[in-house]
């Protein structure tokens, strides 16, 4: 049993970068599935670029969600392995919010300003991430 009280080294700034990036997502996701609905009715889209565009849509989610849930699960249990998982799984997140911006066949001013908005958190979570995981790291080592 540890003698006196023990450092608390998860980062708050990080847990609520995560939640409110969690509830960022969760309105991004329905915006643009509403955007494709519509960019599919209203505009020439190829068929199948239309189909990869909204699977891609559905695999940024799982990604999203795998994402968010390790870097919350490693910040509240000061682990750094699942903290480098979600580090790792922030690659491909910003690749697909660059595709969003970037290589969509038709991107739109608001799809512009949503995906800006979630790389911001991204950015956000990905610099805490590191901070609060190289703090795990070095008290890990004088344990």
């Amino acid at each position: 049993m540890p003698s006196g009280p023990t450092e608390v080294l998860s980062s708050l700034t990080l847990q609520v970068a995560f939640v409110l990036n969690a509830w960022y997502f969760a309105l991004f996701f329905l915006a643009e599935f509403a955007i494709f609905i519509f960019k599919d009715y209203a505009l020439p889209y190829r068929a199948s670029d239309w189909s990869s565009e909204f699977a891609l849509l559905w695999v940024f989610a799982v990604v999203e969600v795998i994402r968010i849930h390790f870097g919350v699960r490693g910040n509240l249990t000061e682990q750094k392995t699942p903290m480098l998982v979600s580090l790792a799984f922030s690659f491909p997140s910003l690749m697909v919010y660059l595709f969003f911006l970037l290589w969509q066949t038709y991107v739109l001013r608001v799809e512009v300003i949503l995906t800006v908005i979630g790389i911001v958190f991204l950015a956000v979570e990905v610099l805490v991430s590191i901070v609060t995981t190289a703090n795990f790291a070095s008290h890990e080592m004088f344990r």
